[in-house]
């Protein structure tokens, strides 16, 4: 059974932080920024870290913990190479480059190029490529910091990661590679990605990552035979698969129709999901 953290509204709408996420263009987005040494403790090692010492009391009932990672005060829902341009990341990437830049003569330049510019400037530069790899070893120190901790706690907690899609920006790198342990390898990953072999290869391959995909299906869409091909695809394909919201199947009499508009009663549905398992 996972302990799963939906989103933490509180800190999501009732939580000022002094930084903000910025995109490429300089617009300001509510979300603070990406490398908030403050948000973070509060979304994530905070939180595990309870979830840790609740699993550490019950280590056969919460074996891992499930994290939303959309960005709910954010249209686009994640962070992608167009975000990552306020001022916190973008002196973390001059600190980081300071030798570099120096050398080139544009240490002291950076530090005058206001939000707006900042895009383009690297651009410009050929600064890009350091940039987001500068701020995703920055979210893959935090996430190697977190994982330890919780470890300390409890260890071999699993990390389970929800996202749409499966990620490549340097924010999900960062983090996924600091979540991941080498001794004991496997991060639970969850999308709305119908096939994820090749994704899961990459990972492996390209930065030694292990992770198990398992594909979300949406509970409202599938009618009759559609459910057990679904179903069988992940289970052939994938690693299993994540039913969203798999609530209404605990509903009693017409309930479930009023919750999520299901295709089939409940029961309907639970013998195809007991039927493709076996």
């Amino acid at each position: 059974i996972w302990g799963y953290l939906p989103a933490t509204w509180r800190w999501l709408y009732d939580t000022e932080y002094p930084t903000t996420l910025v995109d490429g263009t300089g617009h300001v987005y509510r979300p603070p920024s990406p490398l908030d040494p403050d948000s973070w403790d509060d979304s994530l090692t905070g939180t595990a870290r309870e979830y840790a010492l609740i699993a550490r009391e019950f280590p056969e009932t919460v074996i891992g913990t499930m994290w939303d990672l959309e960005v709910y005060q954010h249209p686009g829902l994640r962070i992608t190479e167009a975000h990552g341009f306020d001022n916190l990341s973008f002196a973390t990437f001059v600190e980081t480059e300071e030798a570099s830049l120096r050398k080139a003569g544009m240490f002291e330049e950076a530090y005058r190029v206001d939000q707006a510019r900042r895009f383009g400037w690297l651009e410009s530069n050929g600064l890009l490529r350091s940039y987001y790899r500068a701020l995703e070893e920055a979210v893959y120190r935090m996430s190697v910091q977190t994982r330890e901790e919780i470890d300390q706690v409890h260890p071999g907690l699993l990390w389970g990661l929800y996202a749409p899609n499966i990620p490549h920006s340097w924010y999900y790198r960062g983090m996924f590679r600091g979540l991941n342990r080498e001794e004991n390898p496997g991060i639970v990953h969850i999308t709305w990605d119908a096939r994820g072999k090749q994704e899961v290869s990459y990972w492996k391959s390209a930065l030694g990552i292990d992770v198990i995909h398992m594909p979300a299906m949406l509970m409202v869409v599938p009618r009759g035979d559609e459910w057990e091909s679904f179903l069988r695809m992940c289970l052939e394909n994938e690693s299993g698969y994540w039913l969203f919201d798999a609530t209404a199947l605990a509903r009693p009499g017409g309930e479930w129709r009023s919750r999520m508009e299901l295709q089939e009663p409940p029961s309907v549905i639970v013998e195809q999901v007991r039927r493709t398992n076996e």
